[in-house]
């Protein structure tokens, strides 16, 4: 195994446990070694994961400017075949980040971006969780009448 697969599996091991300990600081602080270190190997399909998993992080710990910062980096930075998929789950985090600010309308556009992702990368679960977080912004506004009907595979 390589020092950087090791790296990967040690760190992601280490953060997901501390995390469901919910042992939020400690997560934080291994996440943002495990950043440095793949940053620094030029290990960027890590480092895009890592800040996403950190973003969850900051999340947790109530810090939202944070994670929405580190879920636009890692939006910035997505790259290779699961480009779709990743972006969908980014998109959708900040759809759910946007929304705790109150911006209603900018979740709107990062859930819209989301369903685009996850039809191109034919994901239905994705579809689905993105079709949900919708009918939660519609009933935000007040729109369920609105809102649109979907039908996942076809």
């Amino acid at each position: 195994m390589s020092w950087a697969k090791g790296l990967r599996f040690s760190s992601l091991r280490s953060g997901i446990a501390l995390w469901h300990a919910a042992r939020f600081n400690e997560a934080a602080a291994c996440e943002e070694w495990a950043l440095a270190k793949f940053k620094a190997l030029g290990e960027r399909d890590d480092y895009v994961n890592t800040l996403q998993s950190f973003a969850n992080t900051e999340i947790a710990r109530n810090d939202i400017d944070k994670a929405e910062k580190l879920a636009r980096e890692a939006l910035s930075l997505v790259d290779g075949p699961y480009t779709a998929l990743l972006t969908g789950r980014i998109e959708m985090q900040l759809a759910d980040l946007t929304l705790r600010r109150g911006s209603v309308v900018e979740s709107f556009g990062h859930a819209d971006r989301a369903l685009t992702a996850f039809g191109e990368a034919h994901d239905p679960r994705g579809e689905a969780n993105v079709m949900m977080k919708l009918a939660e912004l519609h009933d935000h506004v007040g729109a369920n009448d609105d809102a649109p009907a979907f039908r996942l595979g076809g």
